[in-house]
């Protein structure tokens, strides 16, 4: 087998990644973490993980402090602060956490990003055919379709 410890080191990356992400889907109930990450002198990205969700967010204009920031901050804060902006008469909008990608704003579920990774960590370690049969064929095609009725669930919730 060529490349087998590559492929071990790649398997056990992904496991790792893998359990970490679930400890941070956990935490995302009690905590919102954020991270924001300069990439240019006028660009940055920002990383949220709240209430189940992954946001990726790229601001549009110049942000006014370009600098790397980690930030926390508890939901019962969050959700204090909102009732005080509701009593105070502002309107509070949640958006609708959906799969997908809106210009520079992204949301994917924790869930779906461990699914990916696990599948990243075992798809290594599946010894490789030379022949393609009809039976993996209609596996995978089956795999699919349970995906993409899923993500429709998801997207009529």
């Amino acid at each position: 087998m060529k490349f087998k410890k590559t492929r071990i080191a790649f398997s056990a990356l992904c496991g790792i990644l893998c359990l970490l992400l679930i400890g941070l889907w956990v935490r995302s109930y009690w905590w919102a973490d954020s991270v924001r990450v300069p990439i240019s002198r006028t660009k940055v990205l920002n990383f949220y993980s709240t209430k189940g969700w992954l946001t990726l967010l790229s601001p549009l204009g110049q942000p006014r402090n370009a600098t790397w920031r980690i930030n926390h901050q508890s939901q019962e804060t969050i959700r204090k602060s909102e009732q005080a902006a509701i009593a105070s008469g502002a309107t509070v909008v949640h958006r609708m956490r959906l799969l997908g990608l809106h210009g520079v704003h992204f949301d994917l579920p924790h869930a779906l990003a461990a699914l990916l990774l696990a599948g990243f960590a075992v798809a290594p370690l599946i010894p490789s055919s030379p022949r393609f049969r009809l039976k993996t064929l209609l596996i995978a095609i089956t795999i699919l379709s349970l995906l993409l009725g899923y993500l429709t669930y998801l997207a009529k919730m």
